[in-house]
């Protein structure tokens, strides 16, 4: 029997995101994996973003360590995963009949979120920031998507990016590596754009993106650029379950 972890600790370093303790959480964990529960050191995965000579904890490399962990579990394994940094969420996913909540998500280091639990009963926008609930001391790490945006802005040089075009923007900059519920939202979007779904619509998912960014997506498509759309037409609906620890 092994006992396999990742240990997953961002501090978002020189953004308005910046927390202070995550890696030290990370580092917390692993001394007690280690002295306590009897793990290896060759055997628990690290990702922090302090420190070069180890992974970046980016959407693409934490969701490689993760596929990693599971990949080679093999029957009694134990298997353990921690992560410190940012949680946030972003509204209803399509707006369908289907999707009536809210898509949880941690924030890696490069911002490209990893979604997956579905909240109805999370808080609202207005108490995201608010340590409600929380011990003493203790500040909630939910990062508010305004913050988010700004820095979103900040690295692609994309003034224009609302809540609604956050997916498409994720798209957009990650492609492939971009969250397997990004791409599904992207591959509705396409099919809608490709089947004649109303340009400037104002209802339903298209209206949530808003008309400029259906303008764009419907430009990449008609100029065949198919390298662009593939990884949301080729994707599989299903979804990457994630933990948020706040």
């Amino acid at each position: 029997m092994a006992k396999k972890a990742v240990l997953i600790g961002i501090n978002y370093p020189g953004t308005k995101a910046e927390l202070k303790g995550c890696v030290n959480d990370v580092w917390r964990m692993h001394k007690c994996l280690i002295e306590r529960y009897g793990f290896s050191e060759n055997d628990i995965t690290v990702l922090i973003d302090t420190d070069s000579s180890y992974k970046e904890p980016t959407g693409k490399n934490i969701r490689s360590a993760l596929s990693n962990l599971v990949g080679s579990a093999e029957e009694g394994d134990v298997l353990f995963v921690h992560y410190s940094g940012h949680g946030t969420r972003l509204p209803a996913e399509t707006g369908e009949d289907d999707d009536t909540g809210y898509d949880e998500c941690i924030v890696p280091s490069d911002m490209n979120l990893i979604t997956g639990l579905r909240s109805h009963h999370g808080r609202r926008d207005d108490e995201e920031n608010e340590d409600r609930d929380l011990p003493h001391g203790v500040k909630n790490r939910s990062l508010p998507l305004s913050t988010l945006i700004d820095i979103l802005k900040q690295k692609t040089g994309k003034e224009d990016i609302n809540v609604g075009q956050l997916r498409p923007t994720l798209f957009d900059v990650f492609g492939e590596d971009s969250s397997p519920k990004v791409k599904k939202f992207m591959n509705v979007i396409f099919s809608k754009l490709q089947h004649g779904g109303g340009e400037g619509e104002q209802g339903g998912i298209l209206g949530m993106v808003g008309s400029l960014a259906q303008e764009f997506l419907k430009q990449k498509l008609d100029g065949n650029d198919e390298g662009y759309a593939k990884p949301a037409m080729e994707t599989k609906h299903g979804i990457v379950v994630c933990v948020v620890f706040g």
